[in-house]
């Protein structure tokens, strides 16, 4: 970042509530929070659209999103197209320039993004730590079981299921979103905390987005000065601009957990614990012994 101070970045798997800390962050009155922009996939505009084109995904949505409201007042499938006009434009931009105009439009207030699909790829890490090594990263924690359980419900409804949620050591392969969990929590320890980068941990599932003490806790974690009317204002984070779906030509750009609520099969629906038999897996086996000492190591049993 040049001009203006390094986000805060909230990092996760999906379903541990990246999106929800971001919009309760983004009631802070010195905030901003935008959806999940992916600018640390490729090093230019134009290598990020060129992604955006071929995936499977709605990887451009948020970032669509994003220029539509800040650029063209509006999130609205005309705004989408012109968002989009705009980007294709500027093609031979940096994600870093492009990171510092969101910043930009977004100032006085400080840029909160947040991510559940760079920490699955070191190379994408790498070039976060080259564009805002400075940025503070939140990490957000939920009970492994509680996570992957509400994914794989969520993924068993999709036509396309990423690779890095399938076991690939079986046959045919297997939706099983701990692999996923495992591997960002694993890159965002290696990558970013043992790289330098400063790197805090926030227990989603222990959190209280009513009670006034973890708000306060959250602000005094990453150096922000809180008072009552941010006191206020955060308890209400459905009030974020971009908390619900996109219009129809970019309706995602947040987690799905912000978006509707995931229904679990009855026999799903068991005290999360690391010895649990994972029954969306046909051999009902459960998590991996590298994922069961991650987790302890968070505290969770």
């Amino acid at each position: 970042m040049s001009a203006h101070r390094d986000p805060i970045l909230v990092l996760a798997p999906p379903f541990s509530g990246a999106s929800f800390i971001a919009a309760v962050l983004d009631r802070h009155h010195g905030l901003c929070a935008v959806p999940e922009l992916h600018l640390f996939m490729a090093d230019s505009v134009g290598g990020l659209l060129d992604l955006f084109a071929i995936s499977q995904g709605g990887h451009g949505d948020g970032l669509l999103r994003t220029v539509a409201q800040f650029a063209f007042g509006a999130q609205s499938d005309g705004a989408i197209d012109q968002a989009a006009g705009w980007l294709d434009e500027r093609r031979d931009w940096s994600t870093a320039a492009l990171l510092d105009a969101v910043a930009g439009w977004a100032a006085p207030a400080r840029l909160v993004i947040p991510d559940t699909d760079s920490p699955l790829r070191p190379v994408d890490l790498a070039r976060m730590r080259t564009i805002v090594p400075d940025a503070p990263v939140l990490q957000c924690l939920r009970h492994p079981y509680a996570v992957t359980a509400e994914h794989a419900a969520w993924l068993r409804e999709r036509l396309f299921v990423p690779i890095d949620y399938k076991d690939h050591s079986v046959d045919p392969p297997q939706v099983d979103p701990q692999l996923g969990w495992y591997r960002i929590h694993r890159n965002i320890e290696q990558h970013l905390l043992g790289a330098g980068m400063r790197t805090l941990r926030l227990q989603v599932d222990r959190f209280d987005e009513g009670a006034d003490d973890d708000l306060r806790r959250l602000c005094a974690d990453l150096g922000l000065e809180c008072d009552a009317a941010d006191l206020h204002a955060m308890r209400e984070p459905r009030a974020w601009v971009f908390g619900g779906y996109g219009p129809r030509a970019a309706p995602y750009g947040v987690d799905v957990d912000l978006l509707e609520p995931v229904r679990l099969p009855a026999d799903w629906v068991v005290e999360p614990s690391l010895d649990a038999l994972l029954p969306w897996r046909r051999d009902r086996s459960g998590f991996s012994p590298d994922l069961v000492a991650l987790a302890q190591s968070y505290g969770y049993r």
